[in-house]
């Protein structure tokens, strides 16, 4: 058995050094014999350990670069300890800042519901699939009896190139709003508050005011079915988190320092997705945000710190959906909103509810969950945001 290990190891040995060999590494010796070529047998293990350390620098370097690369997206967070959050500084309420104002929006006739959509400048075709889409019902200004208005908000893009794409953007739709701020996921709050300003400024009296993403799916006729049954003063309606504590982790794309938010509980919130908004106290969010210190979770500022301040307290509506679906016509139909959908998607759900054969039935707006964080909603929405934080630390 040893004898046989022993052939063993002498052949696998062999087997080795044959393959380090390549035509013209052989010799012939003086009794007539192959022998590898010293020099090129050299030559060839050089080249093979000089491939192994390669390997083991490129091994060690992955780690590093995945390191750098986390350090890059920590130092990116702009809102440090020594940044001002004073929101009326970069809000400058006295003046008009508008670059693009669209301010005879609203001239005709005051909305029932003003629905101003954020989007960043390089979203074209988020904002011409919506106009396409459930976006067109607003072009005749009136649907079902109701004046609605429908426009977009953004702010300055960092690359200039794209200043004049916005111009003639507008130019061609005149839904644009354009204030003067850099537009980034961390400036949404300063998106938002603008969003307050100009409603404030040239919508005053609207009833409702529907805050809603581009890449969001509204159906307006289950928008308007639970405006009518549950529209009320002094409301903030929306997908509720409640007991939603602050995420430490810097590389979450909702990381929260201390010197942001110190508390270990956000007030309860209603998801930034979509929000709606009783007209009669856009003026008193507006005019709280601007002497409340900046939180750049706009939801947790605007629907949470500043409603809580004016002891408004959001609500939970349950069709109010901030999360995907099954693409089908009549999926979409059961919700008055569906987040996180493509432009291809939002033109395919709209085509396939116009055929003839597609038949959906319209959710039962009596049975539909409207509470609060204190009214029995707590325990689901505490879920809810125990896994989003957690899909976000993640992340």
């Amino acid at each position: 058995m040893d004898m046989l290990k022993a052939v063993e190891s002498k052949n696998f040995a062999h087997f080795e050094s044959e393959a380090l060999l390549e035509d013209g590494d052989l010799e012939i010796d003086s009794r007539g014999r192959e022998v590898p070529r010293q020099r090129n047998v050299f030559k060839r293990l050089c080249r093979v350990c000089t491939g192994a350390i390669v390997v083991l620098v490129i091994i060690g370097y992955i780690p590093l670069l995945h390191y750098v690369a986390l350090k890059q997206e920590t130092v990116q967070f702009s809102w440090n300890v020594n940044q001002s959050r004073n929101v009326s500084s970069y809000i400058m309420p006295q003046k008009n800042t508008a670059i693009i104002p669209n301010g005879n929006l609203c001239k005709t006739a005051l909305p029932y519901i003003l629905v101003i959509v954020p989007s960043a400048v390089s979203e074209i075709d988020a904002r011409l699939a919506i106009r396409d889409t459930w976006g067109s019902a607003f072009k005749n200004s009136s649907y079902n009896g109701h004046n609605l208005v429908l426009a977009f908000i953004v702010g300055r893009p960092l690359n200039s190139s794209l200043e004049s794409r916005i111009i003639a953007e507008n130019n061609a739709f005149n839904d644009i709003i354009q204030e003067d701020f850099i537009d980034t996921y961390e400036n949404l709050t300063l998106k938002s508050v603008m969003l307050l300003k100009w409603a404030d400024t040239y919508c005053k009296g609207a009833e409702f005011v529907l805050k809603i993403d581009d890449d969001v799916y509204l159906d307006l006729d289950n928008l308007l079915n639970l405006l009518n049954m549950y529209g009320k003063k002094r409301l903030i309606g929306g997908s509720l988190f409640c007991n939603a504590a602050p995420i430490r982790s810097q590389s979450s794309k909702w990381y929260c320092p201390k010197h942001i938010f110190p508390g270990s509980v956000y007030p309860p919130y209603v998801s930034g997705t979509t929000y709606v908004m009783s007209g009669d106290i856009i003026h008193s969010l507006y005019e709280t945000a601007l002497s409340t210190p900046l939180v750049h979770l706009e939801d947790v500022f605007l629907t949470g710190i500043v409603a809580q301040k004016l002891n408004i307290f959001p609500v939970h509506f349950s069709l109010i959906n901030h999360g995907k679906v099954e693409l089908r016509a009549c999926e979409y139909k059961k919700h008055v909103t569906v987040h996180d959908v493509q432009p291809s998607e939002m033109r395919f759900i709209w085509s396939e509810s116009r055929l003839p054969a597609v038949s959906c039935a319209t959710p039962d707006f009596k049975k539909m969950k409207v509470t609060g964080c204190n009214k029995g909603v707590s325990k689901l929405t505490k879920l809810k945001a125990i896994k989003k934080h957690r899909s976000a630390i993640r992340k």
